[in-house]
């Protein structure tokens, strides 16, 4: 057998920080301690073709030290604490167990034992210092790994260099969570559950839309949760049923239908099934509108209860509206068709008569493969027959064509033909708003397949409609 052996225990995720601790050890022994790592393949590790567990067993069972690198407590160290427990076996020889910290917490485990933090240079000089120095540090009486005394620079020197190796690859920042949108968690009895399950399906719904404002109470949540329902925070225990009194105090008109939502997604999910998200918006305490959506769904047999993660997410009517669910699709346009060079054919005091009778303040031409020509603006129209009229040409009024209008009137002509935006059939009302206001005067937005003005025409929507939708969501 070689010199004694140091085993690094570590989440392969966390490489660079087991290589800077072996760097050291290897360096700083000259060679008389044999390092095993198995993350790095310059490292001594397991041996190919030899069974994983079997290799780690022998160099744990062998290894006069562990040096265990705990990073996060997100994950999972099952593998590293079977390797602590396989160095520390009873009938092994003696084993020291060294916890590197490097992150906010230690492992619980070893939470009463003295370990080196490597976010702290006392700490860690503290380590070099035994390390190099100390005659007991490795069992088995193998002595100081240095001749140095305690007192000696080098040590100084090298705890120095080891902090700032870590310092370099050590994660930053504690873990941090927190919704990104207001959050409750609501608790069902399983026996509740259960009955919901049990009732016939003509009557499930109703009984478990009663059974579930009545029974479902909140577990968890946060206090921005609290402030949608006008509360500082969310009190545990308080039933559905009385959170949805403290709201509908402050909005004694608005529709339940956001509830009749929840309470539906949370049947679904007490049956294990996937809820079905109706988006039904509930008017919170800041003004804004939310839609309630269950999220996570857990049982937890030893509490017998189930668990409903519920997050308010915010409610755009225009983002959730497909823009072909509200366009005026092209069989049912009011159009004219139209090639270019045939301007000449389209009387405008004809034309204004028509959107007159048809109640319509504007006019697209297509051609006829039905792409986009022009946007005939009924304001335009009429300023053109009310130059001519103010001039005393009032005789020539019912002769004006289009083609007149675009000849006198070049700038017209980009107007009509650059005033219109275009988004894709997938789009959203939303997106048709956003590439309504990119353009410089425009009020209509043409629909086609992937958005492109030289695709045939499959529906449009107006300024109009757009607003009309956001103003009243209820009847989009």
């Amino acid at each position: 057998m070689d010199g004694p052996l140091i085993f690094i225990s570590h989440k392969h995720s966390d490489r660079a920080i087991a290589t800077a601790v072996r760097s050291f050890i290897t360096e700083h022994s000259s060679g008389r301690l044999r390092v095993f790592q198995s993350s790095d393949p310059s490292a001594s590790g397991p041996r190919i073709a030899r069974h994983l567990n079997t290799e780690l067993r022998k160099a744990l069972w062998e290894a006069s030290a562990i040096i265990f690198i705990y990073t996060t407590e997100d994950k999972d160290w099952g593998y590293c604490m079977w390797e602590c427990g396989v160095a520390t076996h009873p009938e092994s020889p003696d084993t020291s167990v060294i916890v590197f910290q490097c992150g906010g917490s230690a492992p619980e485990l070893f939470a009463g034992q003295v370990h080196v933090d490597a976010r702290e240079s006392a700490s860690v000089e503290r380590f070099v210092r035994q390390f190099m120095t100390d005659p007991d540090f490795l069992p088995h009486g193998h002595g100081p790994i240095t001749g140095y005394e305690q007192s000696h620079p080098k040590i100084a020197e090298a705890a120095t260099r080891l902090f700032d190796n870590l310092k370099a690859v050590l994660p930053e920042g504690p873990i941090a969570e927190w919704p990104a949108h207001p959050y409750v968690q609501l608790q069902l009895a399983a026996a509740t559950a259960k009955r919901i399950v049990d009732t016939g399906p003509e009557n499930r719904r109703s009984i478990a839309e009663r059974t579930i404002r009545s029974e479902a109470t909140v577990s968890d949540g946060d206090k921005m949760a609290g402030s949608l329902f006008g509360m500082a925070e969310l009190r545990e225990a308080l039933t559905l049923d009385e959170l949805c009194r403290v709201w509908r105090a402050a909005h004694s008109e608005a529709s339940e239908a956001w509830l009749v939502s929840l309470t539906d997604q949370i049947a679904r999910a007490a049956q294990w099934q996937f809820p079905i998200l109706k988006w039904a918006a509930m008017p919170g305490s800041d003004g804004r509108l939310y839609a309630p959506v269950v999220t996570r769904v857990r049982s937890i047999p030893s509490s017998g209860v189930l668990q409903f993660d519920v997050y308010f997410y915010p409610f755009n009517v225009l983002e959730a509206t497909p823009v072909t669910s509200r366009m005026v699709p092209r069989r049912d346009m009011f159009c004219k068709v139209l090639e270019e060079g045939e301007e000449g054919g389209v009387k405008i005091l004809e034309l204004l008569n028509e959107l007159e009778e048809k109640h319509f303040n504007r006019v697209p031409f297509v051609s006829r493969e039905d792409k986009f020509m022009y946007i005939a603006h009924r304001s335009m129209l009429d300023q053109f027959i009310s130059r001519h009229f103010t001039k005393g040409l009032t005789t020539k009024l019912k002769d004006l064509t289009l083609a007149d209008l675009l000849t006198q009137q070049p700038d017209i002509r980009a107007t009509f033909k650059n005033s219109a935006a275009f988004v894709e059939s997938s789009a959203t009302l939303g997106d048709a708003k956003a590439a309504m206001h990119k353009m410089r005067d425009c009020r209509d937005v043409f629909v086609t397949a992937v958005g492109k003005p030289d695709e045939p025409i499959l529906g449009y929507v107006t300024d109009v409609l757009i607003a009309t939708s956001e103003i009243n969501p209820a009847e989009s």
